[in-house]
């Protein structure tokens, strides 16, 4: 902070004349006083106080699944008392049985992705009013006049 102080004002020309009644007036100046004043400087800043880091993961987990299937099978039995029966190229006797298999269940595993749930992710910024006292100086000139010694009472009026 600058202090008021005067200043010799050799550089500048301001110089006026004027009149007062029937008085020419003619002003010089002679130094210039600063008048510092404290102004309200702001700073704002945003400073990190956490870091966050949202992911998927993928979680894996075995599960046994029960499936129930079905084979059909055709029984092939010669009658007894009658001819022999050729089934696959080979003789089938009388009161025998074969099977034949015409259907026979199988399973397929397989996986599908679904969504099962959603998530949703904020970003909030929460603004809060904040007031703070704050005392700012400024100056001002103030004149003190001093009668003059050895003078008379007209020229301490000036």
């Amino acid at each position: 902070m600058r202090v008021a102080r005067a200043t010799p004002f050799a550089e500048v020309n301001m110089t006026e004349e004027f009149r007062v009644n029937d008085t020419l007036v003619d002003r010089e100046p002679v130094g210039l006083i600063e008048l510092p004043e404290e102004v309200l400087v702001i700073e704002k800043r945003r400073e990190r106080v956490a870091s966050v880091e949202v992911r998927r993961e993928r979680r894996v987990h075995e599960e046994t699944v029960r499936v129930e299937l079905v084979t059909e099978v055709l029984v092939i039995t010669a009658k007894e008392g009658g001819p022999s029966v050729l089934l696959d190229g080979l003789s089938l006797s009388p009161g025998e049985s074969r099977e034949v298999i015409t259907y026979q269940g199988t399973a397929d595993l397989g996986k599908q992705v679904m969504v099962t749930q959603e998530v949703v992710v904020f970003k909030d910024r929460h603004v809060q009013k904040s007031s703070e006292p704050l005392a700012l100086t400024s100056g001002e000139v103030v004149v003190t006049r001093t009668p003059a010694t050895g003078g008379t009472e007209d020229d301490s009026r000036q």
